[in-house]
């Protein structure tokens, strides 16, 4: 993990050239510090050197997505929390990677980690009296973060880190925001109200996590990150460029959740919308990890016309 001291080395003022407007405001805009692209980006390959996950004649590194690489980032410059929910945005830019090339997209991502251990605690001061539960320290103590990634895929990258930034929410304006819909600092798990999802269905476990998964704890929400977010396919467009002189709305929305139920379990979903079909609006996904890395999957379909959702386990009209 980074230590504090390593996040205040990366934040750092850099220049800013027309070209880099957007993206530096991105990362330093509403309250977010700059944070030195490189370093993170050599961090993160240092975490997972020699991970098959990640194994490949490049980088280790290389392989991982936009949104598992802001996670992941988020993850290493943290320190850890027992009970969180991470909430994931991500905006694509297209461009043309060369005069008659194969066109891309740069990725405009953010994750923030809102600590659930207070609000946690809360309720059960407020079901049990607060003589019976167990002080502050026990339910995890560490402030509300963000961080934000510009990413494009480049020289076998898939997610090379073009900037970053990070900041801090207090707890009046981490208790303004929405998790999909749902208030990001509920103590309740959400993600089971958010859609008409399919039946639960056991799915094949993973033969290489991209992070080591303990026997008996939950597996690292990075991790979890890369199992629901690697197999996402680039956003679809119109062939439209849109201006590069604003970020549009996020594609996609995600959520992940640990340390809310009995066990040991992270339970993540995400909603990518955009889907240029007039028959599904969006697309939304579901996995549930157990500990010691069980998986359960499943779907649900937003409808362009008539229904919301589709009928679990089937499709919209």
């Amino acid at each position: 993990m980074l230590t504090a001291t390593l996040v205040l080395a990366l934040l750092a003022n850099h220049a800013t050239s027309p070209d880099d407007a957007t993206i530096d405001g991105y990362v330093q805009s509403g309250g977010f510090d700059p944070v030195d692209a490189d370093e993170l980006a050599d961090a993160i390959n240092a975490a997972l050197e020699g991970n098959d996950a990640a194994r490949s004649a490049l980088l280790p590194a290389a392989s991982v997505d936009p949104l598992t690489m802001a996670v992941l980032a988020l993850q290493l410059g943290e320190a850890p929390l027992e009970r969180t929910r991470y909430r994931i945005t991500h905006a694509s830019v297209w461009f043309d990677a060369s005069p008659g090339g194969a066109r891309s997209a740069y990725s405009f991502v953010e994750v923030t980690r809102f600590n659930l251990g207070p609000a946690v605690r809360r309720s059960l001061e407020e079901a049990y009296g607060e003589d019976n539960v167990a002080p502050p320290e026990a339910f995890g103590e560490g402030p509300h973060t963000a961080w934000r990634l510009v990413t494009r895929p480049l020289r076998g990258n898939r997610a090379l880190i073009v900037a970053a930034g990070r900041r801090t929410l207090n707890e009046d304006d981490a208790g303004r925001e929405q998790c999909l819909g749902q208030p990001c600092l509920s103590a309740d798990p959400g993600i089971d109200d958010l859609a008409r999802w399919s039946a639960m269905a056991q799915a094949d476990t993973p033969q290489n996590w991209l992070q080591p998964v303990p026997a008996d704890g939950p597996v690292p929400p990075a991790s979890v990150a890369h199992l629901i977010f690697d197999a996402i396919a680039e956003p679809e467009t119109d062939g439209a460029v849109p201006s590069v002189s604003f970020v549009p709305d996020p594609d996609i929305e995600a959520v992940i959740e640990s340390g809310l139920g009995q066990d040991a379990g992270v339970d993540a979903s995400y909603r990518q919308h955009g889907l240029l079909d007039d028959s599904v609006s969006a697309i939304w996904e579901r996995a549930a990890v157990l500990a010691g890395g069980v998986v359960f999957t499943a779907t649900a379909y937003e409808c362009a016309r008539g229904p919301q959702f589709a009928e679990p386990g089937a499709f919209c009209p």
